[in-house]
């Protein structure tokens, strides 16, 4: 018989996933195949990682950052846009592996605060503090802090990047309502429902009207 909506939908969403994966294995073969003198800094390399990230395997793209952290300080200096940006998306991928419990938990956390701690000085210096790059190291550090349980530290980074993205963004624009709905988890837990309240309704809404009420 035919098949059902909810059926060949599934199928089709099984399908996709196996293309993705499929892709990213002959991206990694391609990637092998290179010169190792221009694997680090192929820009195959940074898709294969974003495309590795989004398909949760994570222990496959931290050596390929690792890698290509190390050929953007070769290339550009340590203190590059490119290997601060380099940085950033190594200590994300670590803590995206203590959110996923993958690998040693709280070990991670200890790898990506140093990562983002360093990304974000350099940021600072190199774009200001008022600058996407800089404010979304500020959030994602604050996210490291928050689960390292350093609420202090968290707040303060959260507050710089949620009144950041509001100068720069307006206040319906993606990246401002998860950096509000981080901060009110932070403020939560330091008890401060009053603060914490509103920026929950403020995500909640934003996000309504950006995607709709499902």
């Amino acid at each position: 018989g035919a098949l059902g909506d909810d059926t060949l939908i599934d199928r089709q969403n099984e399908v996709q996933g196996m293309l993705r994966d499929w892709l990213a294995d002959q991206g990694q073969e391609a990637l092998r195949s290179m010169p190792s003198e221009l694997r680090a800094t192929s820009d195959l390399a940074e898709q294969l990682v974003e495309q590795l990230k989004r398909l949760g395997r994570l222990t496959e793209a931290l050596p390929l950052m690792r890698q290509r952290l190390a050929g953007a300080k070769m290339t550009h200096g340590e203190n590059s846009k490119e290997s601060l940006a380099c940085m950033h998306m190594l200590g994300e991928l670590h803590h995206l592996r203590w959110v996923c419990k993958d690998g040693d938990a709280y070990n991670e956390l200890s790898l990506a605060l140093p990562l983002l701690s360093e990304s974000l000085r350099g940021r600072r210096e190199l774009f200001g503090s008022m600058d996407l790059n800089t404010l979304s190291t500020a959030d994602k550090l604050a996210q490291v802090y928050y689960d390292m349980g350093d609420l202090e530290s968290a707040q303060a980074l959260a507050e710089e990047a949620v009144a950041g993205f509001t100068k720069l963004l307006g206040n319906d624009h993606l990246y401002l309502l998860t950096a509000k709905q981080n901060l009110g988890q932070i403020l939560r837990e330091l008890t401060l429902l009053d603060k914490a309240l509103p920026l929950h309704v403020e995500a909640y809404h934003g996000k309504q009207r950006a995607f709709g009420p499902d």
